[in-house]
């Protein structure tokens, strides 16, 4: 703010509820605060405030007002803490024009890891937030899969061009006249015949067919004695029933109804397998997923060209200098082709070895003695060079390698070469 601001410290207590709230507005005047600001208003505690009861209001406690000058830091933290002791935590910065009255514009800050303005809750980032493995960080929806087992409609629904009652394919199996009286009930409702093929069907009828409908339909049915009566039933649509018995049935009837699943991405993490609030963290102006599911070496020169202001450089700088040795300890190994978000069953042999390789350079340790068996499996002649020069940086390190292989190139640089076989 620019000297000789007029600003406003307001504790935001009541924020979108109906109501009169007599009682905390008595309760504000008893503590000693003069002032609140009622949808936008400045109003005096001290005279009467009538709330129309059926209407939403935000309420603002006016803890204090100052400009901006030399020594009142230690009055601005009194005020500050009593603040954020009224609003759980928010505080508003309200600025002011000269005449003391009219808001120019509003500052919103709050100490908790959430949204000040709508109520979205965060965890305090940690390592485990960025991990689809552990509960803190995994979608809610997949659990950290990325994608859901799903009924298929397109596998339910087989040949479009056969008629309803023939259609679905998981009930067209079934002898129970149970499912045709309930299609065929369905159908009266919403004006079609059992005989219709699918194809013929308007959509609103596929969709309240597969997934149900809201309203209750009258079903036909006959006792065992013969006799005719009939039901109020609310149809739930041929893909929820399914899900139910799924669930429900033992493994033998699900064996059944395997064949009509598969998997789909995850609409809420669109398989990322990361929580929302996770990708909106940001690395400059990358989130997670957007490095991961690049190459080593691509990563490498995105971490390199982030988008940081100096403050932000000096506050990760330590973090960043180890994240790009890591991710150059990889390239050295020959992995510049790989993914970070590559799963490890994937991964070669040598791959994986040489993953494994990357870390101990990293780890800088000595005196340690390292078998490797085969490291150059997989690995481009032209990278040969590279994974030689991590295996001396290690040597040099003071550490012994025992190397198992084939290679010309391995061989003639090893300090002693012992034959067997």
């Amino acid at each position: 703010l620019e000297d000789r601001s007029r600003f406003q410290i307001l504790a935001p207590v009541v924020r979108g509820k109906k109501g009169t709230h007599k009682k905390l507005l008595s309760s504000l005047a008893a503590e000693g605060f003069v002032r609140v600001r009622v949808d936008g208003e400045i109003l005096e505690l001290s005279d009467t405030i009538e709330l129309n009861k059926n209407k939403k209001h935000d309420i603002e406690v006016v803890v204090d007002r100052l400009v901006k000058k030399e020594g009142i830091e230690e009055r601005l933290a009194d005020s500050l803490s009593t603040c954020l002791q009224h609003a759980e935590g928010i505080a508003i910065i309200s600025l002011m024009s000269s005449d003391k009255q009219n808001e120019e514009a509003e500052l919103v800050f709050s100490e908790n890891f959430a949204c000040p303005e709508h109520g979205a809750v965060m965890n305090e980032l940690s390592p485990r937030l960025f991990s689809f493995n552990s509960p803190y960080g995994a979608c809610p929806e997949c659990h950290g899969l990325g994608s859901l087992r799903k009924f298929s409609p397109q596998l339910i629904i087989p040949d479009s061009t056969q008629p309803v009652y023939s259609a679905i394919a998981p009930w067209s199996e079934k002898d129970s006249s149970y499912y045709i009286s309930l299609l065929h009930a369905l159908g009266q409702a919403y004006g079609f015949e059992l005989s219709t093929p699918w194809s013929e069907l308007t959509t609103q009828q596929q969709e309240i067919l597969l997934y149900g409908c809201d309203q209750e339909i009258y079903v036909d049915g006959e006792t065992y004695k013969g006799d005719r009566h009939g039901y109020y039933k609310r149809y739930v649509g041929v893909i929820p029933t399914l899900e139910r018995q799924y669930e429900s049935s033992p493994d033998k009837y699900k064996e059944k109804l395997e064949p009509y699943i598969i998997n789909q991405t995850c609409a809420v993490c669109e398989g990322k397998r990361l929580k929302p609030e996770t990708l909106a963290v940001r690395l400059g102006q990358y989130c997670i997923t957007e490095l991961t599911e690049v190459s080593i070496s691509q990563c490498l020169e995105k971490v390199a060209k982030l988008a940081l202001t100096p403050r932000q450089a000096q506050i990760g700088e330590l973090a960043l200098k180890e994240i790009k040795a890591r991710l150059q300890f990889l390239l050295d190994v020959g992995l510049d082709y790989l993914t970070l978000d590559r799963p490890a069953m994937t991964l070669s042999g040598g791959e994986a070895q040489r993953i494994r390789l990357a870390t101990q350079i990293g780890a800088g340790l000595t005196g340690v003695l390292y078998v490797l068996d085969e490291p150059s499996i997989g690995l481009h002649q032209r990278d040969n060079s590279r994974l030689l020069s991590t295996l001396e940086k290690l040597r040099d390190l003071g550490n012994t390698l025992i190397v198992v292989e084939h290679d010309e190139e391995t061989i003639r640089s090893a300090d002693q070469i012992v034959g067997t076989g």
